[in-house]
């Protein structure tokens, strides 16, 4: 067993990984249930690639030292990464200058927390975690046909990408919006060798008949997959405006 990426050694390719620093510190809130996703969860392989970066896992973080530790440290401005109608596009420049010039400047350093787990999972934890709301959000416009490279799962909506593939656009769109930022897009790159690695290994899987994950048709593109039917009468992002039911 790897303890860094939680898989069965025959299956870690953390070796092949090349960590690389961010201006940006990066928090992933894990749910519980994506923590078990040992070997088709990106939270894990996407906190391998950034140095700068930790993991916290739950639901409720209220309570939790570091989480409040982070939330309070001065150093920072804190952010949360998740779309919505009230969050701010960085690539768009969005961001209001109250908390553009502290970063620009270098007074404080952006704090960027992650919900990592299915939608609905990460629905829920914006719900309960109250401290997130006063949070300013953070999003990237979407460019025509971009699509999660995740081909193993299947994303609610063509919009939705997984952390991995977020975290990667985040900061392609940062740069672009022109915030400080010392990592390079070759840097980024390790982030989609990560899904990478994730993806083929698990198509090896199922193609090999002599294992319990075989299966006879081929995963299917985020393009050939139909759109989730219950995601059309449910609301895919937590808002407080207008937020009913999980």
């Amino acid at each position: 067993m790897c303890w860094s990426c939680y898989k069965p050694a025959k299956s870690c390719f953390c070796d092949d990984l090349k960590p690389f620093e961010t201006t940006t510190r990066f928090v992933l809130l894990m749910h519980p249930k994506e923590a078990k996703k040992n070997k088709t969860g990106t939270g894990r392989i996407s906190q391998i690639c950034l140095k700068n970066s930790e993991l916290l896992v739950g639901v409720d973080f209220s309570e939790n030292r570091r989480f409040n530790e982070l939330i309070n440290d001065e150093r920072f401005l804190p952010f949360v990464l998740y779309p919505g109608e009230s969050s701010y596009r960085v690539d768009y420049k969005e961001i209001p200058s109250k908390f553009s010039e502290n970063i620009q400047n270098g007074k404080k350093r952006p704090l960027v927390f992650i919900l990592d787990g299915t939608w609905p999972c990460a629905k829920k934890m914006m719900l309960v975690n109250t401290k997130l709301h006063g949070l300013p959000r953070l999003s990237f416009s979407s460019s025509p046909g971009l699509r999660s490279k995740f081909t193993i799962k299947h994303q609610p909506s063509p919009v939705c990408l997984s952390t991995i593939e977020s975290i990667f656009y985040f900061l392609k769109a940062w740069r672009k919006g022109g915030y400080p930022e010392i990592s390079s897009n070759s840097d980024d790159s390790v982030l989609l060798d990560g899904l990478a690695g994730i993806v083929n290994f698990q198509i090896k899987c199922a193609l090999d008949p002599h294992l319990k994950s075989y299966r006879k048709g081929r995963y299917k593109t985020q393009d050939e997959k139909r759109d989730s039917i219950k995601w059309d009468k449910r609301k895919l992002f937590f808002e407080k405006e207008n937020f009913q039911s999980l």
